[in-house]
């Protein structure tokens, strides 16, 4: 029979790694009930694509539009910039999930 514990949720949501470590288990045992023999390495690609693989970039680009002092247009420049890999706040890999976190700040 299976032991009983409290466990403290707020640790766990908070730490990525044991979220990763307890999931990663969970996903072996709950194979193995179903008679599926899974290798930790199956279940690591399986939490990521569960929690990682669904991700996207966001660029913001709106500080490099034609200004009304006229200056030119450089998004198409700033987002190649971006694109080669420039770390200068344009673009933002989120998981697609963190979207309705962006669209509700931006409405702010």
């Amino acid at each position: 029979m299976a032991r009983h514990e409290r466990v403290d949720l707020r640790a766990i949501l908070a730490d990525p790694d044991l979220r990763r470590e307890l999931m990663v288990r969970t996903i072996q045992a709950t194979q193995a009930r179903e008679g599926i023999e899974t290798t930790k390495e199956q279940a690591e690609r399986a939490y990521y694509a569960v929690t990682e693989g669904e991700r996207a970039s966001v660029f913001d680009l709106r500080r490099f539009r034609t200004s009304k002092s006229g200056g030119g247009d450089r998004r198409h420049q700033m987002f190649v910039k971006a694109l080669a890999g420039a770390d200068d706040g344009i673009r933002y890999d989120v998981r697609r999930r963190e979207f309705d976190t962006l669209t509700a700040r931006g409405s702010q």
